[in-house]
């Protein structure tokens, strides 16, 4: 594993390594879409009073160039680097979760990082690493730490998710013609299947009898397994498809058979431009800018929990090509309600897939009930 710091920090020489990540020519909400480089130098200028800082994120078992969820974060990073008085960031990849996640930690701490990011919450492998060494841990909300208890070293963050997964699925229930939708599940864990069931709740908004096949592929990334899930969920009768999955595969599979798809973390339309709907879209800069301020400022604080609200670090992308604007109206006013206050959609009664109530007229499910504890299926799911 290369450890880029040790060089850096001896000659105060930083090299620049490109990701090979395309650009995206559209509309899309997200920021820029280069990733972050390997070790990047931060401008020369600090504001006074201001001890310049090292900030480096390590992913776990991936890579910027997935074009999708890591590469929002590593996108992230670059806004980090950005930053006045940030002297220095780094990047690390395709790191095992192992105990070489929590030496490679240890090591970029002990190189003068006053800020370590763990973005796919890979757990105590990192926190045992991190905490209580005398930094700021920025760690994404995973399952290892879903109980909601946080050092006070520790800040935690997501994007309420299903929200924008929920106006996916409106728009989704404007625009199918079968009534059937297709989801490329990478677990089945509450994270996921509230993800499903807001998708199809929207749809269901628009007509009742809208359904949702799944297939589960047990990975975040595997193309070849992602291909062969959607096409049987389109040979099933699925004429929209999803998937919290961190590649476009599904959505060029969508243009190759003549249906839609929704893409998940980043506007992925180039690799169908006909099939895409909309994404539903993560962005971490201004969590992390405003973070990594306050650390350099003396005012940060650990010990919490940070969900991003619809429009500020996750929302709907700007709608495709081929969506009617009638649809993409109807959409967006659902969007105001919500941002608004008016209409929450997550409201009971629910019922699971054999029809019985879960959750009773009139009852509000919790951001920690949909985030960690949303374990079953509503009906419809099949």
């Amino acid at each position: 594993m290369r450890h880029p710091l040790k060089t850096l920090i001896a000659t105060l020489v930083i090299s620049m390594v490109a990701i090979g990540c395309s650009s995206e020519a559209d509309e899309s909400a997200a920021s820029a879409t280069t990733a972050a480089p390997a070790t990047t130098a931060a401008p020369a200028t600090t504001a006074a009073g201001v001890e310049p800082i090292g900030v480096a994120m390590l992913i776990a078992d991936s890579t910027c160039a997935d074009e999708g969820y890591f590469l929002t974060h590593c996108e992230g990073l670059e806004a980090i680097g950005a930053m006045d008085g940030v002297e220095w960031t780094a990047l690390e990849e395709f790191i095992p979760v192992t105990e070489e996640y929590t030496q490679l930690t240890e090591q970029y701490i002990a190189d003068g990082a006053s800020i370590v990011i763990d973005p796919g919450a890979v757990g105590d492998v990192f926190l045992d690493g991190c905490s209580g060494m005398g930094v700021a841990c920025f760690q994404t909300y995973g399952l290892p730490d879903a109980d909601g208890n946080f050092a006070d070293d520790v800040v935690a963050y997501y994007p309420r998710h299903w929200e924008s997964a929920y106006l996916s699925g409106v728009a989704a229930g404007h625009v199918t013609e079968t009534g059937h939708l297709g989801y490329v599940v990478s677990f089945d864990v509450p994270l996921i299947v509230a993800n499903v069931n807001a998708f199809l709740m929207g749809c269901q908004s628009v007509r009742s009898d809208c359904m949702i096949s799944t297939v589960t592929i047990n990975s975040w990334y595997d193309p070849p397994q992602e291909v062969e899930a959607t096409n049987a969920l389109v040979n099933g009768g699925a004429d929209v498809l999803f998937g919290f999955i961190d590649d476009p595969s599904v959505i060029a599979t969508a243009e190759e058979r003549g249906v839609w798809a929704v893409t998940m973390f980043k506007d992925m339309r180039r690799f169908g431009e006909n099939a895409y709907l909309t994404s539903a879209l993560m962005n971490w800069d201004d969590f992390y800018t405003e973070e990594v301020g306050n650390v350099l400022n003396g005012t940060w604080t650990g010990g919490r929990l940070e969900l991003f609200d619809l429009g500020v670090g996750h929302d709907i992308d700007a709608f495709g090509a081929n969506v009617p604007a009638d649809v993409q109206s109807a959409v967006m006013d659902v969007r105001q309600q919500m941002l608004d206050g008016s209409f929450n959609p997550f409201v009971g009664p629910i019922y699971d897939t054999n029809g019985e109530m879960q959750i009773g007229a009139g009852e509000e499910l919790t951001d920690d009930y949909m985030y960690s504890k949303w374990d079953w299926y509503i009906d419809g799911v099949g």
